[in-house]
């Protein structure tokens, strides 16, 4: 087991499929790809290229919690959200994000 580790720890990029750390790397990737995503739409909605709704509520699960200093609200994924996306992206520009 020692020795396993030890190796593990040193080629950090070759990880065996399987292994214990091999998960962690996967969900890792996976979060950063999402996020990476996610950010992408956000920066080029607010840039003025049109929202990728489909993109933008595929982040979403089908019901989700909102917070904001007006309170808290739970939300649905919905057509009425989708139809929400362009103008929530305007508001944000109006008030220079």
């Amino acid at each position: 087991m020692e020795n396993w580790l030890i190796n593990q720890i040193l080629n950090k990029d070759k990880i065996e499929y399987g292994s214990p750390g091999y998960w962690e790397k996967e969900r890792k990737a996976k979060l950063e790809a999402f996020f990476k995503a996610y950010a992408k739409r956000f920066t080029d909605a607010i840039q003025g290229m049109k929202p990728d709704v489909d993109g933008i509520t595929s982040s979403f699960a089908e019901s989700f919690i909102e917070s904001s200093p007006a309170g808290i609200i739970a939300g649905k994924n919905d057509k009425k959200f989708k139809e929400m996306i362009p103008k929530g992206y305007e508001y944000y520009k109006s008030i220079g994000t």
